[in-house]
């Protein structure tokens, strides 16, 4: 990777194996602490992360005997020591996807996507909650009816547990947000709606000041009229619509909350970045991207950073000024897909996969600067692996925790 600032470049690489890291974030060291499998033998299927007081949650697909079946796995935060393992309901005749994870009170919870028996192609969405300490089942809610409902995201409060996605209903969908008790599972307050038509879905979600901030996008099958989106703001509690803002031309592909401000960035040609005001979803700047897309955007106290691909297949890594969306510094690096960055104390956390030299690519910036911290395979050499991806990160106690595939493995990493 190379990142360049006032004129000036340094040369950036970073590659590493291992399927769940666990980095602290304080430091510049990047030493290895302790390393635990998910499970011996397990093909895992895109991992996702959790944090709770004490605990890391793993939820990832196992598909290494037969269909695809939903894994959740818990360790303690601090020693990497497993605690408990559950498992969903499949079998040779059904398939369960891991959807999402989220955690809070005294409980983790889970999104699946079942293919049960008898159902055709039709899917049921489940979500699920359980004891944070032991693993046991405290309730469940499927989405199971005349409609057919598919979940992309949960994000968990002590207000709630916020399901987005989309409802559909022969060839109309519509996109959905659900709130359930996170004590009883039971509906809070929901919203199905049409901005557009006839295929809407909710994609994103993230929680901030009280508020649940939805993104959907709707796929109207025109070229002329593009991936219309819409941004939606909604009091935690009662489900109230507070703000909304529509983008007839642009697609919604990610966003975050920070302080007072809600960052999305999307898709019209090459990545949009914008900053809207989290009280009444004013527009305060946007900034586009050249010749990239984006998988994920972070801010931190001084810099907004999206990191995707452009189209000759190179990561692309762009850091701009949190409150003005000056440019900062960029990064490319070639054949790398980069999947999720990470902001923390005043540093970037850049994770994804190497494709034609294979492994990991995970590295540390200073977010202002770009100078570049640590990296993999710097540190490790031996953990590089063609079959290692990096997907998603995590900062719990002072770590940096990163699920990673193909590989089934939770390492932590000092600062």
């Amino acid at each position: 990777m190379r990142v360049f600032r006032l004129g000036m470049r340094s040369v950036v690489g970073a590659f590493v194996t291992a399927t769940v890291l666990c980095t602290a974030a304080w430091s510049a060291s990047g030493d290895v602490l302790w390393e635990q499998e998910i499970a011996s033998g397990y093909s895992v299927l895109a991992p996702q992360l959790a944090v709770l007081d004490s605990w890391v949650f793993a939820h990832s697909t196992d598909y290494s005997t037969g269909p695809p079946v939903e894994v959740l796995n818990a360790y303690w935060a601090d020693s990497g020591q497993h605690a408990w393992e559950a498992r969903g309901r499949a079998g040779w005749d059904k398939v369960a996807l891991g959807q999402s994870v989220a955690a809070a009170r005294d409980r983790v919870l889970t999104a699946t996507e079942l293919l049960p028996e008898g159902k055709g192609n039709s899917t049921v969405a489940e979500i699920t909650a359980r004891e944070a300490a032991t693993g046991v089942l405290l309730w469940t809610r499927e989405l199971d009816d005349e409609n057919h409902y598919l979940i992309w995201q949960i994000a968990a409060s002590r207000d709630g547990v916020f399901v987005v996605g989309r409802r559909t209903q022969g060839r109309k969908s519509q996109a959905m947000i659900l709130a359930l008790d996170v004590v009883t599972g039971k509906t809070l307050w929901s919203d199905f709606f049409t901005f557009v038509g006839p295929y809407d879905e909710g994609q994103r979600v993230t929680l901030a000041k009280g508020r649940v901030i939805v993104s959907a996008a709707s796929s109207t099958g025109s070229s002329v009229s593009g991936s219309p989106s819409v941004l939606r703001a909604y009091n935690a509690r009662t489900g109230r619509l507070l703000w909304q803002t529509h983008r007839a031309d642009r697609r919604f592909v990610n966003l975050t909350a920070y302080r007072s401000r809600v960052y999305a960035v999307g898709m019209k040609g090459s990545a949009i970045v914008s900053a809207y005001d989290i009280g009444s979803g004013e527009r305060l700047w946007k900034r586009r991207v050249r010749r990239a897309s984006s998988d994920s955007i972070t801010a931190t106290r001084k810099a907004v950073a999206v990191y995707g691909r452009d189209f000759r297949g190179n990561s692309v890594l762009q850091v701009l000024d949190r409150k003005s969306g000056q440019p900062l510094w960029a990064g490319q690096d070639e054949d790398t897909w980069g999947f999720q960055v990470l902001g923390y104390r005043g540093r970037l956390y850049a994770i994804g996969i190497k494709e034609i030299e294979a492994g990991l690519y995970f590295a540390a910036f200073m977010s202002k600067t770009g100078r570049q911290l640590w990296s993999y395979p710097d540190r490790y050499p031996e953990k590089v692996d063609e079959t290692t991806t990096g997907w998603q990160m995590l900062v719990h106690r002072n770590s940096l925790l990163a699920a990673l595939t193909d590989k089934a493995v939770v390492t932590a990493i000092e600062p």
